[in-house]
């Protein structure tokens, strides 16, 4: 499984997130390429203002294993990038006071499938639910929530594709419209 952020210029983020690999595409003037479990701990932040800030990795775009568990570390990076475009804390996000950033996170794979056992379910789960709730947006206990059911893309290979696709229209139709009249 792996997963990414695809930044839209307008301001505006869908996240394909799963728990192996979190690929972050920052715009403009950095780039961060890799395993962002171990970024937010490992890799040097480099804090060149709004929309130019990244972290730091070798040209090979390797880190190692810091301080931080993995899904902390995932967490730190969605906090960062949810982060208001003016803080000063530590790296400028892309949100602004009117464009809030919005992570969505969709579940598939055998550890979601109701067949599942083991920790791990329950374990990325609450990890989804913690990421949406830093990108303002909800994840589901289950599939059967009436909400946001949707982001569970669980069943055959065939089902999950149409899930993910239905899924990602949802997300993307979701949005405000804004309309220019003359």
């Amino acid at each position: 499984m792996c997963g990414g952020f695809d930044f839209d210029p307008p301001g505006r983020f869908v996240v394909r997130l799963m728990m192996e690999e979190i690929c972050c595409k920052w715009a403009a003037g950095g780039e961060f390429k890799g395993d962002a479990r171990r970024a937010a701990s490992s890799a040097r932040q480099t804090n060149v203002g709004p929309y130019q800030s990244y972290y730091a990795t070798n040209p090979l775009g390797l880190v190692s294993q810091g301080g931080s568990s993995p899904m902390q570390s995932a967490l730190d990076v969605a906090a960062n990038i949810c982060a208001l475009d003016t803080n000063s804390s530590g790296l400028p996000g892309y949100a602004t006071t009117r464009r809030p950033v919005l992570i969505h996170c969709l579940a598939f794979g055998a550890i979601f499938e109701p067949t599942a056992s083991g920790s791990e379910h329950a374990s990325a789960i609450n990890f989804l639910q913690q990421l949406s709730a830093i990108g303002g947006t909800t994840f589901p206990s289950s599939a059967s929530d009436p909400a946001n059911g949707y982001k569970w893309c669980i069943g055959t290979l065939a089902q999950r594709q149409d899930e993910l696709r239905q899924a990602f229209t949802k997300i993307m139709d979701d949005t405000v419209t804004i309309s220019l009249i003359k």
